[in-house]
């Protein structure tokens, strides 16, 4: 089943069977935190992630559980971190 939509906010999103939508974007500041509590009241399942490597922290938020990290270093970072962005590349020997 295709073509419904479903409205969040001011956001609708296009649903499918089973409903899922993928998103990647750039935010100021901080992930938008308040957008995936509002998700999350009004029954979706939300799973994101986020990486801010100039302030230097990062989180998996999931289901209105948000897992904040201040990291000091890379041994700090959740492996699911390091996987969504790839962070290997990231990361030099100067870089940590």
């Amino acid at each position: 089943m295709t073509g419904v939509q479903t409205c969040a906010l001011p956001i609708c999103f296009p649903v499918t069977i089973p409903p899922k939508v993928n998103s990647s974007f750039d935010s100021a500041w901080s992930p938008p935190t308040a957008l995936y509590d509002e998700l999350t009241l009004q029954g979706f399942r939300v799973l994101a992630s986020y990486f801010e490597s100039g302030m230097a922290f990062c989180g998996i938020y999931e289901d209105g559980v948000d897992n904040y990290v201040e990291y000091h270093n890379k041994k700090m970072i959740p492996a699911q971190i390091w996987d969504d962005y790839n962070l290997d590349n990231f990361f030099t020997e100067d870089n940590e």
